[in-house]
């Protein structure tokens, strides 16, 4: 196919991760789309106090904004660092942390695979947004070892860019939209009410990680849903290669 009939198919992308997260993630996608960028969530560093940090025996990263806004010297050649997706591991070398155990999945799979390392009374310290983490919460203290989330950052609901956000949602037909969180969902899900352009969704491809991501989404019709063979940013492009390869041959 020559490169006019590709510029046909050259579709629209909306990126609503954090602003920092949507750049780095449109460069890592093909120049072939167009990219629409509307965080509909503002990450923000919060203060706090950590003097105590030697004290634990592993230090839990499951999202690069973890690393983003924790003191990075504040990990010891002694401490088990555990990270959750590719991105993440990548982002910790590139701060400069080497020894890391990756798990390569979600928090589900963290549960299985962390199980060897652990022993009664053992000390994990999670750096991650103020919300409160139930689910790994609990399952650590099935485990009898004492878990601690350190809120190192808020993560709130917004969207700065209605005007890109409008843009796209009223003229980029059979445009595709990621969404890379729950809580981007509820973000996006609410903008979405509230500008009543329910009647735009339907016209639009959605790419997500995970099937709680597409439960937010619930009452929102759309031409289709993807989700990720894996719940990273890789697997989701790869996801969206994938779609538009398969256009250009029925094109």
């Amino acid at each position: 196919m020559s490169k006019g009939n590709l510029n046909l198919f050259k579709k629209s992308i909306l990126l609503t991760r954090p602003l920092q997260d949507s750049i780095e993630m449109s460069r890592n996608i093909s120049s072939e789309f167009e990219f629409f960028i509307a965080p509909l969530l503002e990450v923000k560093k919060v203060k706090y106090d950590l003097s105590f940090s030697e004290n634990f025996d592993i230090i839990l990263f499951t999202s690069k904004n973890g690393l983003r806004f924790f003191k990075k010297d504040l990990i010891k050649d002694r401490h088990l660092v555990f990270t959750i997706g590719s991105g993440t591991q990548k982002f910790a070398n590139k701060v400069g942390i080497e020894n890391i155990i990756n798990i390569d999945g979600d928090a589900e799979k963290l549960k299985k695979k962390i199980v060897p390392y652990l022993e009664n009374n053992m000390k994990i310290l999670h750096p991650t947004s103020i919300v409160e983490n139930k689910n790994l919460k609990n399952f650590f203290k099935n485990k009898k070892c004492c878990y601690f989330q350190l809120g190192c950052y808020a993560s709130n609901k917004s969207n700065k860019n209605k005007f890109i956000f409008k843009k796209f949602m009223k003229n980029c037909n059979n445009g595709m939209i990621i969404i890379f969180s729950g809580r981007t969902a509820q973000s996006f899900k609410y903008e979405i009410k509230k500008l009543a352009f329910e009647a735009y969704c339907e016209n639009k491809f959605v790419f997500i990680l995970s099937k709680k991501i597409k439960k937010e989404l619930s009452g929102l019709k759309f031409s289709k849903i993807f989700i990720s063979k894996k719940p990273n940013e890789r697997s989701l492009i790869q996801e969206i290669e994938k779609f538009q390869l398969n256009r250009y041959e029925v094109g």
